[in-house]
């Protein structure tokens, strides 16, 4: 427990100037095509290796962020680099989508297109093939703020995804008013599909999709099988 606790609170002190330095980075997954095996594009997941404390994961240090106000300077670092990133990638990879996720704590006040409208405004063609994904977690916003936030950054070029669908109960009331395009199964089905229970929620999940003209992309699949 002490460890932990002396951990943490080294992460919070070197928090704003990993920041600031840089160092928080994105790596880049890629996305699979499962019937041509052609890569369609990337998730931008923020990493943070330091010289003392070694790999420093998210989990670490998103709450941290976002408890100390440090979430917007953090998002918009990302951001930017993940902007500038892309122009390396679409030279290799001309068709690539790429995504990244937001904290729900940017949708109040705004602050998140706030961040968005700048990046785009430097960009020929705006956001355009670039994805946002929002959680569940998310949802806490009321249908109609949410709804008119997530048209505005459409605006911009964006497409809209839910991240981890399936994990939390309060999608399905909700689906139908949002303006979406994609749905990203939770990884926790895909690495569970050797049971029944999971293929049946996967095999719901799909045909809701389909049903819709949904978009879908299967999280964290790592073997023959999954695939």
């Amino acid at each position: 427990m002490m460890s932990a606790t002396l951990r943490k609170a080294k992460v919070d002190s070197k928090l704003a100037g990993a920041i600031r330095e840089g160092k928080i980075t994105p790596h880049y997954q890629p996305e699979v095509d499962m019937l041509t095996g052609e890569i369609v594009g990337f998730e931008a997941l923020a990493r943070w290796h330091d010289e003392e404390l070694g790999a420093i994961s998210p989990a670490e240090f998103i709450d941290l962020a976002e408890q100390s106000g440090l979430i917007d300077p953090l998002t918009q670092s990302m951001f930017q680099q993940v902007v500038h990133d892309s122009l390396a990638i679409r030279l290799r990879f001309p068709k690539a989508v790429i995504s990244f996720n937001s904290s729900p704590q940017l949708l109040a006040g705004k602050r998140l297109f706030t961040i968005l409208s700048a990046l785009a405004a430097d960009l020929e063609n705006g956001l355009d093939a670039f994805v946002l994904e929002i959680t569940e977690s998310d949802f806490g916003l009321s249908p109609q703020e949410l709804s008119i936030q997530l048209q505005s950054i459409m605006g911009l070029g964006l497409r809209i995804a839910i991240d981890d669908f399936g994990k939390s109960y309060s999608s399905l009331s909700r689906l139908s008013t949002l303006p979406i395009q994609k749905l990203k199964i939770d990884m926790s089905f895909t690495a569970g599909l050797n049971r029944k229970e999971n293929e049946k929620i996967v095999s719901g999940i799909l045909a809701l999709a389909k049903s819709m003209e949904l978009e879908v992309t299967a999280e964290g699949v790592e073997n023959s099988f999954q695939r």
